[in-house]
């Protein structure tokens, strides 16, 4: 007698076919659908486009966790992306009691010493994780506080506030250039004090100057750690 298999082997071969036929048309509307998504944004109509602002909205209802599921989620960003405006760096100043000591300021390790001339080769993962930190510029009123709530002073506030995505990898990253630096300078006592610095670099309107450079806008004070 044939086996149970043997006997239903034709219906298990079509059943193969019906699914990865209908995995296949599926992928085919989910990839349709997913250019959607963000297609106002990206194509950028002159005049609004009702249809488009509604699939937009649609995108929550299913698409969107589909995607992000199976791994596949990609915004139009990433084939078209925006001409990057600013370039942020970190800097960290140390401070000392003694009157006589000199602060010290350390740069972001990927800022490069020519913005304008400069290729980076190698330390990609240093400089993701210094580009993951690097935050939005505070309101100039407000400092961060990396520490203990009872250092609070009346304009500062916590960094688990202020950058809550954030706050434990840039108190992570103050304290390891500390410890990096006080290996390179052992005879030096603990600083009282790290300050966290945003220096910002904007690109100039067109034309820009002559000979061109980028538009320094200096450093803004974000906050402070107490080793």
């Amino acid at each position: 007698m044939p086996s149970i298999l043997t006997r239903y082997r034709p219906l298990l071969g079509a059943a193969r076919c019906v699914l990865l036929g209908a995995f296949v048309l599926g992928q085919v509307v989910y990839l349709a659908a997913s250019l959607l998504c963000n297609g106002e944004e990206a194509f950028r109509p002159p005049v609004e486009v009702r249809w488009l602002r509604a699939w937009n909205e649609r995108e929550v209802n299913g698409i969107r966790q589909y995607g992000q599921a199976t791994a596949q989620r990609q915004r139009w960003q990433l084939f078209a992306p925006e001409t990057w405006k600013e370039s942020r760096f970190l800097e960290l100043t140390f401070l000392w009691d003694e009157p006589a000591a000199e602060s010290v300021t350390l740069r972001a390790i990927c800022q490069p010493d020519d913005l304008n001339a400069f290729v980076h080769v190698g330390g990609f993962r240093i400089r993701k994780y210094e580009d993951t930190i690097t935050p939005e510029p505070p309101p100039p009123s407000l400092t961060v506080l990396f520490g203990d709530e009872d250092d609070l002073e009346p304009n500062e506030i916590l960094a688990e506030v202020a950058y809550p995505d954030k706050a434990e990898k840039m108190a992570a990253y103050l304290r390891w250039r500390l410890a990096a630096y006080r290996r390179a300078h052992p005879d030096r006592p603990p600083p009282r004090a790290v300050q966290l610095w945003l220096h910002t670099y904007a690109l100039p309107e067109p034309p820009g100057p002559d000979p061109w450079r980028w538009e320094d806008r200096k450093s803004v004070y974000v906050g402070r750690w107490l080793p």
